[in-house]
């Protein structure tokens, strides 16, 4: 059985908008127990993504002790704009294994997944990658 990206996504997406601050954004992130955050354009298409590993880079492992230092109270107004990186993302049609392949070649710990225009439906996480390799490994898929 070939399975699309479609039907692993986890959906709807929690995504925010370019604007929002850095230290919403991570509330967000933190009440939604998510570890990647898809970042919107004014016309609500996938724009890049935060991701709590590249912040933990940015600014240290700690974010509560970091928030101390004045750089980083800076940082957590800073709009998400200024701090995300650029997503790579896959059609909803695109198969499983094309999304794994790509996510494994560029190190990705999320990809989302768009409609036509860039829009985001979902997002597959490794975590949803491993669900679905114990299902099968399992003889359920």
């Amino acid at each position: 059985m070939r399975r699309s990206a479609h039907d692993v996504m986890t959906k709807p997406p929690i995504c925010a908008a370019a604007t929002v601050a850095l230290g919403d954004a991570l509330r967000t992130m933190r009440s939604a127990d998510i570890r990647h955050l898809i970042v919107l354009d004014e016309a609500g298409r996938v724009a890049g993504m935060v991701s709590e590993r590249d912040l933990k880079r940015r600014m240290g492992t700690n974010f509560e002790t970091s928030l101390e230092r004045p750089r980083d109270r800076l940082l957590m107004r800073a709009p998400l704009r200024d701090v995300m990186v650029s997503a790579v993302t896959a059609p909803d049609a695109a198969s499983l294994a094309e999304v794994a392949q790509k996510m494994q070649q560029d190190k990705l710990g999320a990809m989302p997944i768009v409609d036509d225009e860039g829009r985001p439906l979902g997002i597959i996480t490794g975590t949803d990658l491993l669900r679905v390799l114990v299902t099968m490994l399992e003889g359920n898929a």
